[in-house]
């Protein structure tokens, strides 16, 4: 497992903002070149959280790491990529040095160290987040929050569709998904276009719901 000391300041300085994402970008030197990566830390409810990491350019690379926190309250992740480790490898156009393979732990430090640059943000809008981390939802285009739909009431609708959760977990955070399954609620997106979208200074938050934190 990996310490990570710096990404655990920057979510400390973003739970004092009053947020629960950390939204950044960070280099990497590699294959005699320096690479671009966004990342983004999602802390909403209890831990394991996620850790989005995303290669910039023609090169699609991304892979989400499982954030744990040690005994001493820091975060920590497993630097193993599985498969996509030789896909990264592809996409930085780098191999092995000799017969000792390129560690992949060398990723999860430059992040580390990035993140001390990290701003501490209350919202993070989600069309403001990594392709990557909006990506493979239901439809895709519509990713500006437009209201609330409570189902409660419906007796032919058990709650969000699955597809609609997912969506609500990876643009709103996992503690607003699953009030909202709790409680019967979808989640309703638009695109910038439409005339009834309003601006959200802040984490839409759905009917009944109230902060833990």
């Amino acid at each position: 497992m990996a310490d990570l000391p710096q990404l655990t300041q920057a979510l400390w300085r973003t739970k004092r903002a009053g947020g629960h994402r950390v939204l950044y970008r960070f280099t990497l030197d590699a294959g005699g070149r320096t690479h671009e990566l966004d990342s983004v830390l999602a802390a909403e409810g209890e831990p394991p959280w996620t850790l989005l990491i995303a290669l910039i350019g023609p090169h699609h690379w991304a892979h989400t790491y499982d954030i744990t926190i040690s005994r001493g309250g820091g975060l920590r992740a497993d630097a193993f990529l599985a498969a996509d480790y030789s896909r990264l490898l592809e996409a930085l156009n780098i191999g092995g040095s000799g017969t000792r393979p390129w560690p992949a732990s060398l990723l999860l430090e430059a992040a580390d160290h990035g993140a001390s640059k990290a701003r501490p943000r209350t919202w993070i809008p989600p069309n403001e987040l990594p392709k990557a981390a909006r990506t493979n939802i239901e439809e895709e285009d519509k990713i500006y929050f437009l209201r609330w739909q409570p189902w409660e009431n419906d007796p032919l609708r058990d709650g969000p569709s699955p597809k609609n959760y997912d969506k609500t977990r990876k643009l709103l955070g996992k503690d607003i998904a699953d009030h909202c399954r709790t409680h019967h609620i979808s989640s309703c997106w638009t695109t910038p276009d439409n005339p009834k979208l309003k601006h959200c200074e802040h984490r839409p938050l759905p009917p009944g719901w109230e902060d833990p934190h």
